[in-house]
């Protein structure tokens, strides 16, 4: 072997074992790291900022997961519950914990401004439960402290400004029931202050006023609170009619919407029938669950356009809707004037407002065809109820 090969031969080696040993460090310091990660207060789960992968890294499942995020925190026993929640865990905690001189969170100077989504964390849905992580912020938080030791108690007031909070919650459909849970992650002690109500002249000195500062820095990021929440319309008893109480209704699936469709406005070009002699009419049909429909026909009418809107039901299952052109009269082999199938993605509710599509026929642009898409919700429905016209006389679906 010559010299030149032999040298190739080291180098290689040489190059393939110190790639060996970059992979081998990146794995000791990445192990190392997620030990080191999963152990910070509360932050176990992405403790870097990061999410586990999951229904987040589709765009359906993010905004589901921030409607539903959204709605929970639009529920009253939501806004009227967590702060007096947060306060008694705090209480809780402080008397877990021990220490002197006690302390004690009075739900009386209780004050917040509101809590805002900044950031969804991850998403995760099974059968029957939708389990969310994000991120809420607010402007500030406010409550009472009492310090109680051989002296006077001593009163405190606690604001915490900025606020960041994370929040878990779990919602159980079966049960409808929402556990929401929530703490704070970390908690830089510049975002904390404590005033004394009145001047105190009880000896703490300012070591002393670090020294309490700390523990409930410490207290706030220990604590985690949580309620229960309802989703289901809360009954009245018999004897209070008068204060009954509904809950907002979950949002609605996909499959309990409705599809609206109107204002049908149709472009033929030249070739596509003798002008003045087409009764075109328009034919709409759903593949599941099977609908159809149709216009009324326009007589001698070379550019038809249509107002009458038309309902139709949707399930999951729900895939394209298929329009035609008809000249009604004509037999069915020559009466299509041009057709489109319009695919759904009901996830994302589209299509979705005016739409423009080419009609065809044999693989030939015939001309074009306009209408417009809305998807409604249930209580939407009853204010759009058109009478659905016959179909003309004679028709039958035509299969190009």
């Amino acid at each position: 072997m010559s010299d030149p090969q032999w040298l190739c031969m080291v180098t290689l080696f040489i190059a393939s074992l110190v790639t060996l040993l970059v992979y081998l460090v990146q794995y000791f310091f990445l192990q190392h790291g997620h030990g080191r990660g999963g152990g910070g207060g509360g932050g176990g789960e992405g403790g870097r900022g990061g999410r586990q992968p999951g229904e987040l890294d589709t765009g359906s499942g993010r905004e589901e997961a921030d409607a539903l995020l959204k709605w929970t925190l639009s529920l009253q026993s939501w806004r009227s519950r967590w702060r007096g929640a947060w306060c008694r865990a705090l209480d809780a905690e402080a008397r877990r914990a021990g220490g002197q001189p006690s302390l004690s969170f009075d739900e009386d100077g209780l004050q917040s401004t509101e809590l805002a989504v900044s950031q969804i964390c991850s998403f995760h849905k099974s059968a029957g439960r939708k389990a969310a992580r994000c991120k809420l912020v607010g402007d500030r938080l406010q409550f009472s402290l009492a310090t109680t030791s051989s002296g006077e108690p001593c009163k405190y007031t606690v604001e915490l400004a900025p606020l960041e909070i994370q929040l878990n919650l779990d919602l159980q459909e079966a049960g409808e029931q929402v556990k929401v849970s929530w703490g704070v992650a970390h908690l830089d002690a510049r975002d904390l202050r404590l005033t004394p109500n009145f001047t105190q002249d009880n000896g703490t000195s300012s070591s002393g006023g670090a020294e309490l500062k700390e523990r409930v820095r410490r207290l706030l990021c220990s604590a985690r609170p949580s309620v229960s929440l309802s989703c289901r319309p809360a009954q009245p008893s018999p004897a209070r009619k008068e204060n009954k109480v509904l809950s907002p209704p979950k949002p609605p699936r996909a499959h309990d919407w409705k599809l609206l469709v109107k204002n049908f406005r149709v472009t033929l070009e030249g070739n596509s029938g003798s002008a003045g002699g087409m009764n075109p009419v328009c034919v709409m049909q759903l593949d599941d669950p099977p609908q159809r429909f149709s216009t009324s026909v326009q007589k001698n009418c070379s550019s038809p356009s249509w107002d009458q809107p038309f309902i139709f039901e949707l399930n999951g299952r729900s895939k394209e809707l298929n329009i035609q052109l008809l000249n009604d009269g004509q037999p069915q082999e020559d009466s299509l004037l041009g057709q489109v199938s319009v695919p759904f993605h009901l996830a994302k509710m589209q299509p979705k407002g005016q739409q423009t599509f080419a009609l065809m026929t044999k693989d030939q642009v015939t001309g074009s065809l306009t209408t417009e898409f809305t998807y409604l919700e249930p209580s939407e429905v009853r204010s759009w109820q058109p009478p659905t016209p016959p179909p003309p006389s004679g028709w039958r679906w035509t299969e190009q």
